[in-house]
């Protein structure tokens, strides 16, 4: 009877660590996104941005002399991070601006605001 406590206490402890183990790196902080650069081999040089402000279709960013579907996307990101600085990524779509490509990009600005950005991607769309 004393072994079996002294099993069942020592199985008890060791589920406690694993729970504690895992909760400890549950609650670690995730490091900011924008400092993720999965483009980090690319180069946006000669990349230009024309148009609007992104807030629309019609206002769109227009990305030009991408040479490649990852240049133009990491161009995106740059200009986002130069308009909104400190900024979250949220999700990417493709999107269609009246029969033009869309990139739609949604952030959250430092101050909590989210936002949808529209690139024209027509200049660079395709490209590999």
């Amino acid at each position: 009877m004393n072994r079996m406590k002294k099993r069942v206490g020592s199985i008890t402890r060791t589920v406690a660590l694993g729970m504690l183990t895992l909760a400890m790196f549950a609650c670690r902080s995730a490091a900011p996104q924008d400092d993720a650069d999965p483009f980090a081999s690319a180069s946006t040089a000669d990349v230009t941005f024309a148009g609007g402000h992104g807030a629309s279709c019609e206002d769109a960013v227009i990305v030009k002399g991408a040479k490649n579907e990852t240049e133009g996307v990491k161009a995106e990101y740059e200009w986002i991070a130069r308009e909104y600085p400190g900024y979250q990524r949220g999700s990417q779509s493709l999107g269609d601006c009246s029969g033009t490509g869309a990139d739609v990009i949604e952030i959250t600005t430092r101050e909590g605001q989210k936002l949808r950005v529209y690139f024209d991607i027509s200049d660079f769309f395709g490209k590999y």
